[in-house]
């Protein structure tokens, strides 16, 4: 049977005119009116989804953390990943691009001919509790515009940001966005092509500037500190023609990152270098060297932790005819030096005292956790008995700090939470977690192993995948941590095999098809239709499949490879300008 969206030619016809919104005022400099690395209250509710618009600047940003608090103090985290505003779209889970621009705003105010893009996010929540806040990746290149929150059958509620806007990111042709714009280089959304508000998924979200909010710069000099992020550190006075660093990206690997060299005269060399991420693999970026490769990391409770961290080489060429005076480093806290070398050809390099601007906690001992975040801003550090004081790299020897810490608890402890089912022909894996005193030695066991299974003397690392014919229960499997004067055990735990999935036959088809729209909502005819989204899911609350009809000429579509039972289908509009409708009412079909 082929059902048709009834209510669709009235749904069309409340697609909104989008062409003439209004140009977006801004003060000279621009004012802010975008919010990066901070947290967001929202508004008190239940609700089912988040909607975020806002971009990836620098390159895509690839599973970046978003997490919603809830006011009994539990979280939900989501992990998101983002287009470049330069674009394209990268078609990422979640993303919809919202707009394509045809121009953009550079550093001196002057309109330049390069698209920009706006996208869209939804972030499923637990509607059971009520939001208290969300907090945004600690990645100054992950920028939003404009937060709602919608509840089931309800337009989303727009999230005011006024009092956390900290990101100028839309000026008008002819002003130069203060405090580095929207990406931090001085480039911006373009007011004029932006407009003041969007309309997508039932709402409509203002875009613009609100009150200034001073973003809060990273403290230099912290006593104790021996790394150094998102600053600007003195180079010691001289004509080199390599500037050499040490470090790292955090939170994920940092492409396109800006290290600027200023000059006793005031003219400066820009170098742009991508940096690998400290837990690995090496991207091997152009310019990159893996300097040290590490077996073992500190986490935040003090324990080492089996887990490769590496350090990176970057050696930049720079003007070796002007006399140097600084280097300022990206305004990311995912970027974190250790040390810093100039050298002029044919001499032996000057390590630069980073004393004075260190402000992050990166290198601690075994038993001590890491102060204000460590490394990542998450509580891990590099080993000071892995990494040592010094560093040779190229031929030079890099003097690496080591911060005090804070010292834990001292009592060997074992924890961690082993799956208890394993599935043939799948890899399981299983590796606790210890807190041990500084310098010990540590050795872990196993009683009743699997057969099917191998184990690690050295990590804890219980892995292996069931063959066919493996045995139903493996009963009583022990996972115990030894440091020579003290044991600490797991309770006792089972692990079932079950026999491989089979995934259910698919045979299920429903088509639908609807009657193209004709006029916008102000009465005027629909010149620029581009095409339809439909949402399917198993009920109208679960639409949580999509597909995109990229032809305004098209009058439906079959959708295959439905299993049994009941489905519900919606449809919306969306124009050249990516203007979207409202969904269609939701129809149903029992697929057989």
């Amino acid at each position: 049977m082929v059902y048709r969206i009834v209510a669709l030619a009235s749904l069309m016809t409340a697609l909104s005119s989008m062409t003439s919104v209004p140009a977006l005022a801004a003060a000279s400099g621009g004012t802010v009116d975008a919010v990066s690395s901070t947290t967001v209250p929202l508004p008190a509710g239940n609700f089912s989804k988040l909607y975020l618009l806002g971009t990836a600047v620098h390159g895509p940003q690839a599973n970046q953390s978003f997490i919603v608090t809830y006011t009994d103090g539990t979280t939900t985290k989501i992990t998101q990943s983002l287009s470049d505003w330069w674009g394209p779209s990268q078609d990422f889970p979640g993303e919809t691009p919202l707009m394509q621009m045809d121009s953009l705003i550079g550093p001196t105010g002057v309109s330049i001919g390069h698209a920009s893009y706006l996208y869209g996010y939804t972030l499923a929540i637990d509607s059971a509790k009520t939001v208290k806040s969300l907090t945004m990746p600690q990645n100054r290149n992950v920028v939003l515009l404009a937060i709602g929150a919608g509840a089931s059958g309800a337009a989303p509620v727009h999230v005011n940001l006024a009092a956390m806007d900290n990101v100028v990111g839309i000026v008008n042709t002819g002003t130069a966005a203060a405090n580095g714009g929207l990406d931090t280089d001085g480039y911006a959304y373009a007011a004029n092509m932006l407009g003041s508000s969007i309309t997508w998924a039932g709402a409509s979200y203002a875009l613009g500037a609100s009150t200034a909010v001073a973003q809060s710069a990273p403290p230099a000099g912290i006593s104790g500190a021996d790394a150094v992020s998102s600053a600007t550190i003195a180079l010691p006075a001289g004509n080199y023609s390599k500037l050499n660093v040490l470090g790292s990206g955090v939170n994920g690997r940092q492409t396109n990152q800006n290290f600027v060299v200023t000059y006793t005269d005031g003219t400066t060399t820009t170098i742009t270098q991508s940096l690998s991420d400290w837990w690995g693999p090496p991207q091997n970026f152009a310019g990159e060297s893996s300097v040290s490769q590490m077996a073992n990391m500190v986490s935040p409770t003090g324990a080492l932790m089996s887990h490769a961290a590496y350090i990176y080489g970057y050696s930049f060429a720079i003007n070796g005819a002007k006399t140097v005076k600084s280097l300022t480093l990206p305004n990311n806290r995912n970027v974190v030096v250790l040390a810093i070398d100039v050298g002029a050809s044919g001499s032996t390099p000057v390590h630069v005292n980073l004393g004075a601007a260190d402000n992050v906690f990166g290198v601690v001992s075994t038993g001590a956790a890491a102060s204000k975040g460590g490394l990542d801003n998450e509580g891990y550090a590099y080993s000071a008995t892995l990494i040592g004081s010094t560093v040779t790299w190229a031929g030079a020897t890099y003097t690496v700090g080591i911060s005090p810490g804070t010292p834990v608890a001292q009592t060997l402890q074992i924890s961690g939470a082993p799956s208890t089912t394993a599935e043939i022909g799948q890899y399981y894996s299983f590796s606790p977690t210890v807190v041990a005193s500084a310098g010990s030695t540590l050795t872990y066991s196993v009683g009743n192993k699997p057969a099917w299974a191998q184990f690690s003397a050295t990590t804890g690392l219980l892995s292996g995948t069931p063959p066919i014919g493996s045995s139903a229960t493996d009963a009583n499997v022990v996972v115990s941590v030894s440091n020579g004067a003290q044991t600490a055990a797991l309770p006792a735990f089972t692990i079932t095999v079950d026999p491989a999935a089979v995934a259910p036959p698919v045979t299920g088809t429903a088509a639908l098809s609807w009657s193209p729209p004709t006029q916008n909502t102000d009465g005027s005819p629909l010149t620029n239709l581009a095409g339809y989204i439909v949402r399917y899911g198993t009920s109208s609350t679960a639409l949580t499949s999509s597909i995109s009809v990229a032809s305004p000429s098209a009058t439906g579509v079959e959708i295959t490879n439905l299993t049994p039972g009941n489905w519900a289908f919606e449809v919306s509009a969306v124009n050249t300008s990516k203007a979207e409708s409202a969904f269609s009412p939701v129809v149903a079909k029992a697929v057989q």
